[in-house]
């Protein structure tokens, strides 16, 4: 299924709320590329969907070290490691043997923000999120999912949230 998924998040709560629901999805979702601009939610949703998975993880955004690995102990899922890349600082060319083999093993996921700034890396990502502001509504997010969809992360997502 290929049609993109738009959800309306109106608070932190909801954005909170549909990184948890993606991250029972992450195998089938990841590489993930986030896509938005500076300061629009892109590492929160990180943070909150890591942390579903791994309660104490400290998430921070990865710009100056370009990647935070998350070691999951606390799941019965096959993904036991979150690779967080953030490529916003990417200058020139960039090396991908390393992210296209983390990609091929089915234990890690790879969440990467900004893929757009390594053209090269399109191929590589499966499924891509959107974040966007909307400007009607302080405070709220629009987000939306494209690329590989699984029907049962589509039917969880319209079990929580109104889609469009």
């Amino acid at each position: 299924m290929s049609a993109d998924l738009d959800i309306h998040c109106r608070s932190l709560a909801d954005t909170r709320r549909l990184a948890s629901l993606a991250a029972f999805a992450l195998a089938d979702l990841s590489p993930l590329g986030l896509h938005g601009e500076l300061g629009v939610g892109k590492t929160e949703f990180v943070r909150a969907l890591v942390q579903t998975l791994e309660p104490n993880a400290d998430v921070a955004s990865p710009t100056f070290i370009l990647e935070s690995v998350y070691s999951l102990t606390r799941t019965e899922s096959q993904i036991k490691e979150i690779h967080h890349w953030d490529l916003y600082r990417i200058r020139g060319g960039f090396d991908l043997s390393e992210l296209l083999e983390l990609a091929s093993n089915p234990a890690n996921a790879l969440l990467i923000e900004w893929p757009e700034k390594v053209p090269a890396l399109a191929d590589a990502i499966s499924t891509h999120l959107e974040i966007t502001f909307v400007p009607e509504d302080t405070g709220a997010r629009r987000f939306r999912f494209s690329g590989r969809l699984s029907a049962e992360f589509r039917k969880l997502i319209a079990q929580h949230f109104e889609t469009g």
